[in-house]
């Protein structure tokens, strides 16, 4: 089976980031309805809507991937950006939501 989209914890959709040094944390959850799946993760945050709205999002919006559930980006401030992630068992994969967030 196909894992489960993952939740997106941080930032949350709506929301506003104050930058640490330049950097926002992005965390998130997921789960798999196969026990034995190693899961990981394509994050992929990008200030064009568009382009993070696709399935699969433009590789372009491709920040890294990832076994870990939470990754510090570099970001701009005062911008809006839109993220998601893909979850993959390495034969299956799911699309989270689309979130968006503004920087301070």
């Amino acid at each position: 089976y196909a894992p489960f989209p993952a939740e997106l914890k941080t930032p949350a959709s709506g929301s506003t980031v104050t930058l640490s040094e330049g950097k926002a944390t992005f965390t998130w959850e997921g789960t798999d309805p196969d026990t034995n799946d190693t899961l990981s993760y394509t994050v992929y945050v990008d200030n064009d809507k568009e382009v993070i709205s696709k399935t699969p999002p433009s590789d372009s919006a491709i920040i890294k991937s990832t076994s870990e559930t939470s990754l510090d980006v570099e970001l701009e401030a005062a911008t809006t950006y839109y993220w998601r992630v893909k979850t993959s068992d390495g034969t299956n994969a799911s699309y989270s939501i689309v979130y968006s967030f503004k920087t301070q």
